[in-house]
This record gives C-alpha cells, structure tokens and sequence, in this order.
C-alpha cells in the first residue's frame, strides 16, 4: 500500500492512543498491511473512515483514511484472523463516507468519464481513496458553467446541478466534491450561460 498525507501510526485502533511513528513530511510511503479491523471513526478534510490497519514492519496500526484506495483495502483480511491482533470489519460497510461540497481532494485522483463542449473538456474527477468525485472544465472561458449530477437508481432519475460554479478567471474551472459511494454521478458543462450542455458518461 502507498500512504498520503501525515499519519500518525499508533499502539492501537484510536487516536488516543500513542503514537509509534509519524511521517511528518507529507511524502507518500509504501507500506505493508497485515490486517485490517474497525476502530476509531477518524474525519480529515471531510473524509470518514472507522477501519484502520495493522502495518507489520511497524507493529502499529493505522487509520486506514490515510492508505491510498478503497476505504476497506481489498485483499487484506480481517484482523481477527490474527488472534495477537483482534478485531473485525463489523460495522465498516456503513461507516466511510466523504463529505459533501467539500474541497475536492486531488491526491491520487483520475478522470473517470470526460466529454467535450465546443472546445472545452468536461471531466468527471474521481478520488477512489475517498469516493469522492467532482466535476471539472479545462480549456474554456469565463462564465462557463460546471457541474455534477448525481444517482441513487443508476441514472433513471438525478440529484442535479450539485456544486454549481462558472468559470470566474482563466478557462478552468472545478466543483466541489460529492460523496460517489454506492451511486453514480456524472459531469455536466456549458460554453457560457445558456449555451450547449455536455455530460460525461455515469460512473
């Protein structure tokens, strides 16, 4: 697995417990993830999660919100199989989530679905650590218009217009982000107030 941000690797599945070591500097490290367990429900930046990690060359455990991917690390097995270790996934299905209309978060985002517009390129920005997706145009003017709609019946019926914004300077503009875990969204865009929409594909 590959960190991000600066976590705080600690004794046990809670914040306040100690901390073993911190990767102060922000870079991204690739570590080893024996196990994984829920513990402390943990918010950064308008991301939840409640699972956390055991890393092996360490002997601590990590909030699994700072491990790059899915908020439940696929292939990694629950730490009750290590009886020196303990612990479950109950309860971690329901309990990850990203913040509506906050921020988006760029670190280990990929564009998902994208479309074009006279000229311009609508995307649909995805953040599998989070499941957070937003809506960004590249290559437009002012007064352009982005957007995201989002799905809780795979796209027979939207949540629209979420995250609003035109274009104020330059010729890119971006959302805010949305919470894209167990429906669909996708990214809709103009060339200016009351000019051709365009949206990208439902993911």
């Amino acid at each position: 697995m590959k960190t991000w941000g600066r976590p705080s690797l600690r004794e046990d599945s809670h914040t306040g417990s100690p901390v073993t070591w911190q990767d102060g500097n922000g870079i991204s490290v690739a570590v080893r993830a024996l196990c994984q367990r829920v513990g402390e429900r943990v918010t950064v930046d308008g991301m939840v999660n409640n699972v956390w990690s055991y890393l092996p060359d360490y002997r601590s455990r990590v909030s699994s919100l700072f491990l790059q991917g899915p908020a439940i690390v696929p292939g990694v097995p629950s730490c009750g199989q290590y009886a020196a270790i303990g612990g479950t996934l109950d309860g971690a299905d329901s309990n990850t989530s990203c913040g509506d209309g906050t921020e988006p978060n760029s670190a280990g985002a990929w564009t998902a679905k994208s479309t074009t517009v006279w000229g311009r390129t609508v995307e649909l920005r995805y953040n599998g650590t989070t499941a957070c997706a937003w809506g960004r145009i590249i290559g437009g003017t002012v007064g352009d218009e982005i957007w995201v709609d989002r799905s809780s019946d795979n796209g027979q019926t939207w949540e629209p217009m979420l995250g609003y914004t035109t274009v104020t300077s330059g010729g890119d503009g971006c959302t805010t982000q949305w919470n894209d875990n167990g429906v669909v969204m996708r990214a809709c865009g103009t060339n200016g107030k009351g000019g051709t929409i365009a949206c990208t594909g439902r993911y």
